[in-house]
């Protein structure tokens, strides 16, 4: 009979784990400083390339990562829709841009993230960075070009 009353306590103590395990991962991906709506301010943004007219990122909780939708109108006006979700677990997701077919996240701090971007234009290396106030992103960002060519670029949102 002790060995019963035992193993329900042991049952019951992972149980409780478990479930605060999932919870607090839920909990901190739904009150991540990366989740809002990001509105690039152009005037603050720089790049060795045409900057974009205008770029809004929507960035949501999912799973143990974000969802992140991004519309933007290109320098020559081109409008671009994508999406990706994606875990920080450095391993490779599919995305849906222009640029690049696939991503890659890894967490380096609680308030930023480096990315790697690859497609048939290149790669993109970028870092971003939530501000302590939690009011501004910053992307910074290094593409390689399939020719060979380099585009540096700092971009700056503010949560809308």
């Amino acid at each position: 009979m002790t060995q019963i009353r035992q193993m329900s306590r042991f049952v019951s103590v992972v149980a409780v784990g478990l479930t605060l395990a999932f919870t607090s991962t839920a909990f901190a991906a739904s009150n991540s400083p990366f989740i809002g709506t990001w509105k690039m301010n152009v005037a603050k943004s720089k790049s060795s390339a045409a900057l974009p007219l205008s770029q809004t990122y929507v960035v949501e909780a999912a799973g143990e990562g974000i969802k992140s939708t991004q519309d933007s109108v290109s320098a020559k006006g081109v409008k671009n829709h994508s999406t990706y979700t994606a875990n920080f677990d450095g391993k490779t997701y599919l995305r849906n841009n222009e640029r690049s077919s696939t991503i890659a996240l890894t967490l380096v701090s609680p308030n930023s993230y480096k990315a790697v971007s690859i497609g048939k234009a290149g790669t993109r290396n970028t870092t971003t960075v939530i501000s302590a106030d939690g009011k501004t992103r910053t992307s910074t960002a290094k593409d390689t070009n399939a020719d060979g060519t380099t585009v540096t670029m700092t971009y700056v949102y503010e949560k809308q």
